[in-house]
């Protein structure tokens, strides 16, 4: 029986033995797994392997065997590859430590396929912000981790006028004003934008910020994210790549 040969998205490599890689696929038919390309940087006509298993390039691969670690069979690239900036790759290289961190393995996200897709695309357009904020909200919705911004936590809906704390997990619980407290119009607002392309001030990109970076690091532990780190010291002037 022929392996099956899906799309996927390369979103980690590292050396394996000599000449050898270990990839992290995010596929449509597996979900998240690991394969091993023996041989990768051996150069063949046309190049080595390894010059093909770039992130952010669509492929068609194959693999095989019956435990955790598979053999890569076959890949190919299905179009080009995206080309981004300094500071484009570091979102897209954040895109993918999420998945890496987050997705369990052998279980199939086809929606979030899609929208990894559909980010991956728009990254080389610019609005990075919207983008990167979206896709927070399509992984942790796609999980069962989506936060509920339309009603709180006793299942009410948000009042415009009140004010909200975020209680951790995905839900707000009613509060005075505060610091810590948001406006029920913004959560409102945010709501709004998610189901739909709609406006967003500066307080409420923050605000999405936010309470998605606290949602996501329940789930992610204490070990911080590389790309996060690399883009402070980008943004800082201290160096990164």
């Amino acid at each position: 029986m022929r392996p099956l040969v899906q799309p996927a998205w390369l979103v980690a490599r590292r050396p394996y033995q000599d000449s050898g890689l270990i990839i992290e696929f995010f596929s449509l038919e597996m979900g998240r797994f690991s394969a091993v390309a023996r041989g990768a940087h051996r150069r063949h006509r046309g190049g080595s392997l390894a010059s093909l298993l770039q992130p952010f390039t669509p492929l068609l691969v194959s693999v095989s065997g019956s435990t955790e670690l598979k053999s890569l069979r076959s890949v190919e690239s299905a179009s080009a590859g995206y080309r981004y900036s300094q500071k484009t790759t570091l979102c897209a290289s954040y895109l993918n430590e999420l998945l890496v961190r987050l997705l369990p393995r052998f279980d199939p996200h086809p929606t979030l396929f899609a929208n990894y897709g559909d980010a991956l695309a728009a990254l080389g357009e610019g609005d990075t912000e919207s983008i990167l904020r979206r896709f927070e909200s399509q992984l942790l919705s796609d999980l069962g981790y989506d936060v509920v911004w339309h009603c709180d936590g006793d299942g009410v809906v948000i009042d415009p006028d009140g004010w909200y704390r975020f209680a951790g997990g995905s839900l707000f619980m009613p509060s005075d004003v505060s610091a810590q407290a948001y406006a029920g119009t913004d959560l409102l607002a945010i709501d709004q934008w998610l189901r739909a392309e709609s406006a967003l001030s500066p307080t409420q990109w923050q605000l999405l910020k936010t309470v998605n970076r606290a949602a996501l690091a329940v789930h992610l532990g204490e070990r911080p994210l590389q790309s996060r780190l690399l883009a402070e010291q980008l943004l800082s002037g201290t160096g990164g790549s």
